[in-house]
């Protein structure tokens, strides 16, 4: 068996700084973590409001082309009055 020498101040110094840094390194994950579920959450709301005003606007193109087609219907009813009258 090898004899393991026991570690320096030095060293010790360097494990525990090393703990702290990766304890604060995984406290910013858990801060972005909570960040990206946050985020996500906006989007899922922000893909919510836009299907509603998207079946909004459907509503409204179809309006409007009924609109459309009732007057282009008019106009033609004025011209062929127009032309039987000439």
């Amino acid at each position: 068996m090898r004899n393991v020498d026991r570690p320096s101040r030095e060293d010790l110094n360097a494990y525990i700084v090393l703990i702290r840094f990766l304890t604060q390194v995984h406290s910013r994950l858990q801060d972005i973590n909570n960040e990206a579920e946050r985020f996500n959450k906006l989007l899922e709301q922000q893909c919510e409001v836009l299907n509603q005003h998207r079946l909004d606007i459907e509503d409204l193109e179809f309006a409007l082309s009924d609109y459309e087609d009732e007057l282009i219907r008019v106009r033609s009813i004025g011209q062929s009055e127009s032309q039987t009258n000439d």
